[in-house]
């Protein structure tokens, strides 16, 4: 199979399952139940009625100063670059200029990242399609080999779910919901 070139991701799926702080545990846990109590309160024979606005970090993972060059390095190690990763909504799409993203050959796990003008990681999220046998030893290789593996989590806004990447076992079991 020959590694695709280009790689899109919708803007609703922007930082939904991301890379953050662990100093950032307790604030997403709680954060997460707020989401889940109003999702409940809102909840629709279809749909919603309102939506919930996640406020701004109180801390970022900007504030690590990870360089891209670090980040190439620790991903590269397991995943391949896209050269060219592109954004959008229904029709729209547009290239994605300070974006970086790396996968697996097969497309079920995507890792992304954007820089700062100094080329220091801003923002670091996911892509999770099937994990199997097969593709879950590389995706662990890549947690293990980030930059600062030991002070980071993954947020899963989309599920209500943390885990912190040092943990192995809590990391496991976050992926495992991700398996077919």
């Amino acid at each position: 199979m020959e590694f695709p070139k280009a790689v899109y991701f919708h803007e609703d799926d922007y930082c939904q399952i991301e890379i953050l702080p662990l100093s950032l545990w307790t604030y997403c846990v709680d954060e997460m139940k707020k989401i889940e109590e109003f999702s409940d309160a809102h909840k629709l024979d279809l749909g919603w009625s309102d939506i919930y606005i996640r406020e701004e970090l109180p801390e970022s993972l900007a504030e690590f100063s990870i360089s891209l060059e670090a980040f190439k390095k620790g991903v590269e190690e397991t995943l391949t670059p896209y050269r060219q990763v592109s954004t959008g909504y229904s029709s729209h799409v547009e290239e994605c200029r300070n974006c970086f993203a790396w996968g697996l050959a097969d497309r079920e796990f995507t890792i992304f990242a954007d820089i700062d003008s100094e080329n220091s990681i801003n923002n670091i999220w996911l892509e999770i399609g099937c994990l199997t046998d097969a593709n879950l030893p590389p995706v662990l290789d890549v947690f293990n080999n980030l930059p600062r593996s030991n002070d980071l989590m993954i947020a899963d806004w989309r599920w209500s779910k943390a885990a912190q990447i040092a943990d192995k076992n809590r990391l496991r079991s976050y992926l495992a919901l991700h398996r077919c």
